[in-house]
């Protein structure tokens, strides 16, 4: 079971997206708000390299909006923001992404998390809304149980799914955690009261805690909708008013 380390999530995210070339990774772990219901943790939003620091931007505009900010104060927030009208629709979807929350056995992310196993979705935009109610821009997405949540990796266009390519990603994430564990270890030396320390050496409380977050219920998927906008979904489009 791959293990999560808090401060190497953004860069295992980000060197996931990169190496397979998709279009978004998201981190799904339990709620500290609601027991029982997977929130969004972390992200990253592939771009160009001329803007490394994209999926902070939009983490942070989306912060702003759901704090209440209107449109037009988000524009002229910061000449270093991002304001919705900058935003692609690629980006608006991954933006929305961060509003969700799933309950054990609900949506793509619940599902894979209560059931232990990978979930692979073509056509996703096609899809029932009780399967993947965010079936708007992303055409394929894969969801795999890992300690402490579940990892999301979707694409703009159809894959079809491909076994050796699931292990392929998990396998990275294994490899990356044992990397960044290893460095860990060579820095400092062990520290009992360190979580992150032993979560290198044994992932059973990890374990743990993921079995007693599957037997909670907990809250149906949440409304995209964030104070001041409107998110109106159709097929193949999200379009934002207020």
């Amino acid at each position: 079971m791959v293990v999560m380390l808090g401060n190497q999530l953004g860069k295992m995210l980000a060197a996931s997206v990169r190496s397979f070339q998709w279009s978004y990774a998201i981190f799904w772990s339990p709620s500290t708000k609601q027991e029982g219901v997977l929130e969004w943790s972390d992200g990253y939003f592939n771009v160009d390299k001329v803007d490394l620091k994209k999926s902070e931007k939009l983490r942070e505009m989306y912060e702003r909006l759901s704090l209440g900010e209107t449109k037009e104060q988000a524009k002229i927030a910061s000449t270093t923001s991002l304001s919705p009208e900058d935003l692609s629709d690629v980006e608006w979807y991954y933006v929305v992404c961060m509003s969700f929350a799933f309950a054990p056995g609900e949506g793509l992310p619940g599902r894979a998390f209560l059931n232990g196993e990978h979930i692979w979705l073509c056509n996703a935009q096609h899809a029932d809304s009780k399967i993947f109610n965010r079936s708007l821009l992303a055409k394929t997405v894969v969801c795999f149980p890992v300690s402490g949540g579940v990892v999301e990796l979707g694409v703009t266009h159809m894959v079809i799914e491909d076994i050796g390519l699931v292990q392929q990603m998990k396998a990275f994430f294994l490899d990356f955690s044992k990397d960044s564990c290893s460095e860990k270890f060579m820095s400092s030396p062990p520290n009992d009261e360190d979580d992150e320390s032993l979560a290198c050496d044994n992932d059973h409380d990890a374990d743990n805690t993921q079995k007693r977050t599957r037997s909670k219920s907990g809250l149906r998927d949440a409304d995209i909708s964030m104070p001041g906008f409107i998110f109106i979904l159709t097929s193949s489009s999200l379009v934002a008013s207020n």
